[in-house]
């Protein structure tokens, strides 16, 4: 029998930075069987893929180590695919043996192509996004209608990161005032911002349609939904790699955190990001300056950026170009 463990990255944007190599390995071995050992946020990534996902929970003097040689050691692998870089893989008896390690020279290109080039591949040809099935379509369905999506990711897994919510909301309203007219605003985050929310809803237009679907879809139905959008604006997370994964133009908001790392990946994706670099930022970080790092990115430069121009993020270079909107407003 030949088996395909794949040990993936905890955060869920990492994770899917990871899933063109593992589609590029189950293409090559076509294997009967796929183990997955991810943390418990990623997890869903790979829920429809196969049953056999093991979540890593961390523990005290790295003994979750210790649990996973337990689950795994036993068994004969065709393959071990190791994107965390550990040594862990080297305990394992396994035909072919694989471990990301950051190559020489690529410290400033995305991660996608740090990725690409440590296991030798194209990172044009690496399909990024997470499995789903007809049970997330489904779950999807109830929320694709004939109005198209203007999908908004206001949290992150830091306050730093997040661009101020007033500014999302205020962001939505003059989009489905102007080019995303008769949009419906579809707001997306964990089941754990399900509270963060409210200020954004809060005496929302009863003409602007609105989904709420913070916390209350699968990943995988999230990104179904995201495959029908028109556009998605996002700070920089987990989600905002889903949407760019997605194929939906994607407009990720930077400041304290790596662009040119980090910026949504592919034909679709944009960066808009503080005029202070990262480096200031985290900095100030850990000055002590709390609360959103990204206020210094007014609406207006966002919105302008939609509607003539925004950095593309295209095979890692940024240059200017104009989002390809839809003709809606008729």
């Amino acid at each position: 029998m030949r088996r395909l463990l794949f040990i993936a990255p905890s955060p869920l944007g990492d994770a899917l930075l990871t899933t063109g190599v593992l589609r590029h390995f189950m293409d090559v071995d076509r294997p009967d069987q796929v183990h997955v050992a991810c943390g418990a946020v990623s997890a869903p990534v790979f829920s429809a893929l196969t049953p056999h996902v093991t979540v890593i929970k961390k523990q005290p003097y790295a003994r979750h180590w210790w649990h996973l040689w337990k689950h795994y050691a036993p068994l004969r692998w065709h393959r071990v695919v190791d994107m965390r870089g550990s040594a862990f893989s080297y305990t394992l008896w396994t035909r072919h043996r694989h471990r990301f390690v950051k190559p020489k020279g690529f410290e400033t290109q995305h991660k996608v192509k740090q990725i690409a080039a440590s296991f030798g591949l194209n990172p044009l040809s690496l399909t990024l996004g997470p499995w789903y099935g007809p049970q997330h379509q489904a779950e999807a369905a109830p929320y694709l209608g004939n109005a198209p999506l203007l999908c908004l990711a206001p949290f992150a897994t830091w306050v730093g990161k997040e661009w101020p919510l007033e500014r999302f909301r205020e962001l939505a309203l003059r989009l489905t005032d102007g080019p995303f007219q008769g949009a419906t605003v579809v707001l997306m985050g964990a089941p754990n911002e399900t509270e963060r929310v409210h200020p954004f809803l809060a005496d929302w237009p009863a003409d602007r349609p609105l989904l709420n679907l913070v916390g209350r879809l699968s990943l995988p139905a999230l990104f179904v939904v995201l495959q029908n959008a028109a556009l998605a604006v996002c700070n920089d997370s987990g989600l905002m790699h889903l949407a760019a994964a997605s194929g939906v133009p994607t407009v990720g908001l930077f400041g304290p955190s790596p662009d040119q790392w980090y910026a949504p990946w592919g034909p679709n994706g944009y960066v808009i990001r503080t005029q202070e670099p990262y480096d200031d930022l985290i900095n100030k970080a850990h000055a002590g300056v709390s609360g959103s790092l990204l206020s210094s990115i007014s609406v207006g430069r966002v919105y302008d950026g939609i509607v003539g121009g925004a950095d593309k993020a295209v095979d890692g270079l940024l240059n200017t170009s104009a989002l390809p909107l839809p003709d809606i407003a008729s």
